[in-house]
């Protein structure tokens, strides 16, 4: 009994070698057709998946960097605190591989008690870095903690004592030193790779539509 055009995928339509004819099939390819097309489908990841909705935690090379709380009480050194923020951010962002929040993202957590697990559902990375400055007399103190926002642990902290003689240099010393410090936190493990998804590729959808004409068939005729 013939079979309607239908019954082969929308790919197989426009895949070389097809012909309306060829739908009559021969002696040996039904008894295949109908277990052999789904399993097929989803070998080669044909198989439909479901869309995402909203943002989706990236794997372990992604970080939010939060603004660096002023704990001196001296109002000018919200700047020097800012400028450090703004210059990890930026040294972060040339590491290869690595996913940043952008400081415009991140400004909005700026004093705020939201725990790490929120954050990273918000802003889609695993790691948060916050940190504090203080001064006393000509001297700094500016401490910084890496938290892992999967498992709410801390997974880095350092402490850093600096004299305060050009605010420029040692912002961009400390910075270079914390990313460097976290360079080796962040790489990313093979377990948080992506899932690969289903193939969107026209010659790949061709080829699997060719490879279902030859299931139908696997004598090898082709009634044309």
């Amino acid at each position: 009994m013939p079979h309607d055009a239908a019954s082969f995928p929308p790919a197989a339509h426009g895949a070389v070698g097809y012909s309306p004819r060829s739908e009559r099939g021969c002696a040996g390819g039904r008894g295949r057709r109908g277990a052999a097309a789904p399993a097929l489908l989803e070998a080669t990841g044909m198989a439909s998946a479901a869309p995402s909705t909203g943002p989706e935690v990236a794997g372990s090379a992604s970080i939010a960097v939060l603004p660096f709380v002023n704990m001196s009480g001296d109002a000018e050194q919200s700047y020097f605190a800012d400028g450090i923020t703004e210059d990890i951010i930026t040294d972060l962002a040339r590491v290869a591989g690595l996913a940043v929040a952008s400081k415009t993202a991140s400004q909005i957590y700026r004093g705020g008690q939201v725990p790490p697990a929120q954050i990273s559902r918000e802003l889609g990375v695993r790691y948060i870095l916050d940190g504090s400055v203080r001064k006393a007399g000509d001297h700094v103190r500016i401490s910084a903690h890496l938290t892992d926002a999967e498992t709410n642990l801390q997974a880095w902290s350092e402490r850093y004592d600096r004299r305060l003689e050009n605010i420029f240099d040692l912002q961009s010393e400390i910075s270079r030193a914390i990313v460097q410090a976290l360079k080796g936190n962040l790489a990313p493990h093979p377990g948080d790779m992506p899932a690969r998804q289903g193939t969107t590729n026209v010659e790949t959808a061709e080829s699997c539509a060719m490879r279902w004409h030859m299931l139908k068939w696997p004598c090898g005729c082709n009634p044309t």
